[in-house]
């Protein structure tokens, strides 16, 4: 394909540009882009990689949860457990920007909504990871602004992410059921969290209360 050419050869300018066309392609061809995944995943995961490139990593997460979304699981399944590697890497790598980490705890949402039993083995990486992440934004000062804004941005991520691991993993036998006491407690905690919870993460909360219920 000639597209793919240009982007490997790096005459997309940015290569940023040439990350985000993948998406594209990907959303438009569905799962018959299967074919090429083995081919630019490379390209992909490096680009999520480079921290210090802030755009050109973030356009490279949001291709990873295109390609899920487009692939579906048996599309996605030979490229699954280098990506994970990659995106896991990032959330628990204490060099990587607080605000990046979010960006790949959406990614990691779009793998379980759209992967299902495939990524079901993930899962209590996943969870301890985002349990992680909420214990040590307890910790902020609420006072600080920057903190605050991160800590709500946070609160709200890991309260979509909840809810699209029971929405895409409600079908797998035992796969969300043993987490659902701790995300009551995440949301609980998030509603409780006093008048420096905004009405967006609160509503986030309240929305994974709902599924909760709705799933188990």
């Amino acid at each position: 394909m000639a597209t793919l050419n240009l982007v490997f050869s790096q005459q997309a300018s940015p290569l940023e540009e040439g990350i985000m066309l993948l998406g594209s392609l990907a959303n438009a061809i569905g799962t018959d882009f299967g074919k090429y995944a083995p081919m630019v995943i490379g390209l992909v995961l490096k680009s999520a990689s480079n921290y210090e490139e802030e755009d050109l990593c973030d356009a490279a997460v949001g291709v990873i949860g295109d390609l899920a979304s487009s692939l579906g699981r048996e599309g996605f399944e030979p490229i699954l457990d280098q990506v994970v590697t990659t995106v896991f890497g990032a959330l628990v790598d204490p060099e990587v920007d607080r605000d990046q980490k979010i960006t790949f705890l959406g990614c990691s949402g779009d793998m379980a909504l759209h992967l299902g039993p495939s990524f079901s083995r993930y899962l209590p990486s996943l969870m301890n990871i985002a349990q992680t992440s909420f214990s040590e934004s307890l910790k902020l000062d609420r006072e600080n602004d920057n903190d605050l804004d991160y800590m709500m941005d946070l609160w709200d991520h890991l309260c979509q992410l909840c809810g699209l691991i029971l929405q895409g993993q409600r079908d797998v036998d035992g796969a969300v059921v043993q987490y659902a006491p701790n995300m009551l407690t995440l949301a609980d905690q998030v509603c409780r969290g006093s008048a420096g919870t905004s009405p967006e993460t609160f509503a986030a909360a309240l929305g994974l209360i709902g599924d909760v219920a709705n799933v188990c």
